[in-house]
């Protein structure tokens, strides 16, 4: 997070690259993003689709990636 709020720009880019993550460190944070947005993860909020106006009842996808 540290890094992400230092000043953009080519002004700032030795300050960035020294408070840089190791990439290690980016790599397992960006895998575990991954992971918990996955579609088995994941499921229909029945409430803002109907805000929306839509209609709640979508079939859910199986890891295959059809519909049941």
């Amino acid at each position: 997070m540290e890094f992400a709020k230092l000043p953009r720009g080519t002004a700032h880019a030795e300050e960035r690259l020294k408070a840089r993550p190791e990439q290690e460190t980016i790599s397992r944070a960006f895998a575990d993003l991954l992971e918990s947005v996955r579609v088995q993860k994941c499921r229909v909020n029945e409430g803002y689709l109907k805000a929306l106006g839509m209609k709640p009842d979508i079939a859910p996808v199986n890891a295959g990636g059809s519909t049941n």
